[in-house]
C-alpha cells in the first residue's frame, strides 16, 4: 500500500542530523500488516496522536479519522492524548460530528481534565470509538471517576453475558525539564488536582498505577479487558508491565511472541506504547506499523485482532438497521393526521401504560417470557407508523399558488 503523506513525521525526521538513516531502517512493520482482517476478528486499533486539533477541518484530524475508516478496517479504536476540552468545543467541532461525517453506526466515549479550563487546547484526554457493527453490542461507556481524563472505556455485551471492556488510557510522564509552558503538561495538571488530599506526596504516575489496577483487579474476574494506552515507559521491561502481568494482563506481541518490539515513538529508542489483554481474549494478528502510516502523530499505531467468540462469546451475527422514511413535513395537514391515526392506535392498544410497565420490570438478561413482550410491543409500534404513513397517502400536498408581480 501506498505511504500517506505524514507532516509531522516529515518535520521531525528533518532534525535528527546523523541519526536519520538510523530511523528510516526502523520505519517499517512489526508484526503482520494490517490489510488482512478475518470475518470472525474484533479489531481494536490504538494510537497516540498527540493532539487531534480544536478545528474539525484540520487537515490532521480530517485525514487521521479518513483513514480510520477507509484503510484501517477497525471495529473499535482509541487515541490517547487527544489534547481536547471536548467541553468547550462547538457542536460542529465535537468528536460526534467529526466520527458521523465518516460513519454511520458508531458508539464513543470521551476524557479530559474536567477540573481546569487551561483552553480549548488542553494537554491528556482520551477517546474510546466503536464502529459499525460492534457499535450495536456497547452496553456501557464510561470514563476516568476522578475527572483528571486518564482513560475512557466502553463495554461490550454478547450471548449468555459475556463482557469485554476496552479502555484507552495515557499514563503520565515524568515531570518536565523545560520550564516553558510547563504548567500545561498532563504532570502538571495532575499535581495541582493532588494538592490537599492524601495523594499530595505521591507522583502522578504512581497514583495512576494505583487507581487503574484497582480498576482492572475489580472488573478481571467476570469480564474480559482490553487495555490500549500510552505507558510512557519501557513496556518490554517496565514496572508497569510486571504490575500488568501479575494482574493476568499481557501485551498482545507477548501473546503471539513477538519478541523485540521496536520505538514507539518517532524520537525514541524503546516501546512505550502496547495493548494488553486478559488471559481469556484470543488474540491472532498484531502489528505496529511504519512511522508514515495510519493516524497522524508522533507515535506508531498498534492493532490487534481478536477472535468474536472470545472477544463476545458468540459468533457476532449482523444486526440490520430499518432505513430512514421521513415524512412530508412541509404540509400540516399530513403532520397533524399521521399523528393523530398514531396517537388513536397507541390509546386504543393502551401502549403507554404497557411501556412503562415493560421498563420497570424488565431485567439484563431478558427472560424469555420478557422477550416475547417486548418482541410483541415493538410489533405494535410498528403496526402504528405504518396505520399512520396509509391513512396519509390520500392527502394529496397543498399547492400554494406564487405571488406574481407585474411590472409598472
Amino acid at each position: 500500500m501506498s505511504y500517506q503523506s505524514n507532516k509531522i513525521y516529515n518535520y521531525l525526521r528533518q532534525g535528527q542530523g546523523k541519526d536519520y538513516g538510523q530511523y528510516e531502517e526502523q520505519d517499517q512493520y512489526f508484526g503482520m500488516k494490517h490489510s488482512t482482517k478475518a470475518s470472525n476478528v474484533t479489531r481494536s486499533w490504538f494510537t497516540n496522536p498527540c493532539g487531534i486539533g480544536v478545528d474539525p477541518l484540520h487537515p490532521k484530524s480530517e485525514i487521521s479519522f479518513s483513514f480510520l475508516h477507509k484503510k484501517s478496517k477497525c471495529d473499535i479504536f482509541g487515541l490517547a492524548e487527544t489534547n481536547v476540552h471536548w467541553f468547550l468545543l462547538y457542536n460542529h467541532a465535537s468528536l460526534y460530528a467529526r466520527v458521523k461525517k465518516h460513519w454511520k453506526n458508531f458508539k464513543l466515549s470521551t476524557s479530559h481534565n474536567s477540573h481546569e479550563k487551561i483552553g480549548k487546547t488542553q494537554r491528556g484526554g482520551t477517546c474510546t470509538v466503536s464502529v459499525r457493527q460492534t457499535a450495536f453490542r456497547e452496553y456501557e461507556r464510561g470514563q476516568d471517576e476522578t475527572g483528571l481524563g486518564r482513560w475512557s472505556w466502553m463495554e461490550f455485551r454478547g450471548k449468555d453475558n459475556h463482557k469485554t471492556r476496552v479502555y484507552t488510557a495515557y499514563r503520565p510522564g515524568t515531570k518536565p525539564n523545560k520550564i516553558k509552558h510547563a504548567h500545561t503538561t498532563v504532570y502538571q495538571q495532575h499535581k495541582r488536582f493532588m494538592r490537599g488530599t492524601e495523594y499530595e506526596y505521591m507522583e502522578p504516575r504512581d497514583l495512576f498505577d494505583k487507581h487503574i489496577s484497582k480498576e482492572i483487579e475489580k472488573k478481571i474476574d467476570n469480564t474480559n479487558i482490553v487495555l490500549m494506552i500510552d505507558v510512557n515507559q519501557n513496556v518490554s521491561t517496565g514496572s508497569f508491565s510486571t504490575m500488568m502481568r501479575d494482574l493476568g494482563m499481557k501485551s498482545v506481541f507477548e501473546r503471539l511472541d513477538m519478541r523485540n518490539m521496536p520505538a514507539t515513538h518517532h524520537r525514541g529508542m524503546v516501546p512505550i506504547s502496547t495493548i494488553y489483554v486478559s488471559e481469556n481474549l484470543i488474540p491472532t494478528r498484531a502489528g505496529i506499523l511504519p512511522k508514515t502510516v495510519g493516524v497522524q502523530g508522533d507515535h506508531r499505531n498498534i492493532y490487534v485482532d481478536i477472535t468474536n467468540e472470545s472477544f463476545l462469546g458468540d459468533f457476532m451475527y449482523k444486526i440490520v438497521t430499518q432505513p430512514m422514511k421521513r415524512l412530508q413535513l412541509q404540509d400540516s395537514r399530513i403532520v397533524k393526521q399521521f399523528q393523530k391515526t398514531v396517537l388513536q392506535h397507541l390509546n386504543s392498544n393502551n401502549m403507554l401504560q404497557t411501556g412503562l410497565h415493560l421498563m420497570q420490570h424488565s431485567t439484563y438478561p431478558c427472560s424469555k417470557e420478557m422477550t416475547l413482550k417486548l418482541e410483541k410491543y415493538d410489533e405494535q409500534l410498528g403496526r402504528a407508523i405504518e396505520n399512520g404513513k396509509k391513512n396519509v397517502e390520500s392527502l394529496k400536498p397543498e399547492i400554494y399558488p406564487t405571488q406574481k408581480f407585474s411590472r409598472n
